[in-house]
């Protein structure tokens, strides 16, 4: 699977936002160009009339693709650092010009607030990068439950890049889609509708699912 099929899986165009956001129509379909952020580098990115994506990563001064980005082999800190600025480009694209064609699975993150302060990141970023549960993708809903002196679920977020390394192997970075006061989703009430437990990262029951689904 490309990096753009990683990205765009589950997702469809909206012609209007990609014309509202850059992207120029082409015979074939639309193509944006833009600079990646902090490197010296030219991402084009090109959506077919089918809904197809494809991108192509360029130097800004000679033109040439820059290979190693897709090299299964190429490891080290600057290709890392392209291979996240150019996830970031496409994440933005797919935030803002796609719409999502599936149910998004849901999934219960527990924090502890005497290791981090979650509340005071989220308040200061808006996201945040987490170790990524097994089986859990792009578009998929995060709910995180905060222990004590919170013990109930203060967080909806969106899975917005997955798959890249950071302080572990395999890292996502969600992002705050609603904040819940501290007496919408208690542990009580959430032990009342089907969760077993709050210990550890999982897919949440499809019961405590629907209960939490407020879109």
């Amino acid at each position: 699977m490309s990096i753009e099929e990683s990205v765009f899986e589950g997702y469809a165009p909206d012609f209007e936002a990609l014309t509202a956001h850059g992207f120029a129509e082409t015979e074939s379909g639309y193509r944006f160009t833009v600079p990646i952020p902090d490197t010296d580098f030219t991402a084009t990115v090109t959506v077919s009339e089918a809904g197809a994506v494809s991108g192509r990563v360029t130097d800004r001064e000679t033109g040439e693709e820059y290979l190693p980005l897709r090299a299964a082999d190429a490891h080290g800190s600057y290709v890392a650092k392209v291979r996240e600025a150019y996830l970031s480009v496409l994440s933005a694209i797919r935030r803002y010009c796609f719409v999502h064609t599936g149910k998004a699975a849901s999934w219960l993150i527990p924090a502890n607030p005497s290791v981090y302060d979650v509340v005071g990141h989220f308040e200061q970023y808006g996201s945040i990068i987490w170790k990524q549960p097994r089986g859990c993708r792009l578009g998929d809903y995060v709910y995180i439950y905060m222990g004590r002196p919170y013990s109930c679920i203060l967080f909806k977020c969106e899975v917005i890049r997955a798959d890249f390394a950071d302080y572990a192997d395999r890292c996502m970075e969600l992002r705050v889609l609603r904040c819940f006061t501290e007496d919408e989703f208690p542990l009580p009430l959430l032990r009342e509708h089907g969760l077993k437990t709050v210990r550890f990262s999982g897919r949440l029951p499809e019961s405590v699912a629907e209960f939490l689904y407020d879109e």
